[in-house]
């Protein structure tokens, strides 16, 4: 397909030059300027405006020169009135250009949207596992935090009590120290 001069403008709307639109249709630059002035401050101006964007080019001496991009629509509006059979085959050719445009873009844009899906879900998955590792963590901490009071209750009982009494502390210790082990186990067991 033909170079038609589309191209990619603000929030990847697909755009054309009212210079191109006037090359191709073979008709004056000029012209097609004032026609889209006079139609941007006719009472539809406010619909028009959304698809008509002020811009410039460069001419042949390097100076700046007004022109207007235009999207879909704005194209669509303009080339309207343009009749016979070259201008017939232009639009068409215009359209299948859009159309192709837009295609790449919205192709561009699922396969960005599913690249940060992806990222995303490995974040979440990570941040998952980070705190289940801390739950672990603190629940472990815990576990052991009991275990050396007991540890320390019973070394200081040993000094106190004898040993018979001793050894029916330690038992009862650990007993409670299973419990407490196997209730962890569980509450480990539906992080």
């Amino acid at each position: 397909m033909e170079n038609l001069g589309l191209m990619i403008y603000e929030n990847d709307t697909v755009v054309v030059s009212s210079k191109m639109v006037a090359e191709k249709f073979e008709k004056n630059h000029f012209d097609v300027l004032r026609t889209l002035t006079a139609k941007l401050r006719s009472p539809n101006k406010d619909r028009l405006s959304q698809h008509f964007f002020k811009s410039t080019y460069k001419d042949e001496q390097d100076k700046p020169r007004p022109m207007y991009l235009m999207d879909r629509d704005g194209f669509s509006f303009l080339v309207m009135g343009f009749t016979g059979e070259k201008a017939d085959k232009w639009k068409l050719d215009f359209i299948d250009a859009f159309d192709e445009m837009e295609q790449e873009i919205n192709s561009r844009n699922d396969i960005a949207l599913i690249e940060w899906q992806s990222k995303y879900n490995e974040l979440e998955n990570k941040l998952q596992e980070t705190q289940k590792n801390r739950r672990q963590w603190v629940l472990k901490g815990a576990r052991d935090n009991v275990i050396l009071g007991y540890l320390q209750s019973m070394m200081t009982l040993k000094g106190s009590i004898v040993q018979e009494d001793f050894d029916t502390v330690m038992n009862f210790v650990k007993d409670n120290i299973i419990q407490l082990q196997d209730k962890i186990e569980r509450e480990n067991g539906n992080l």
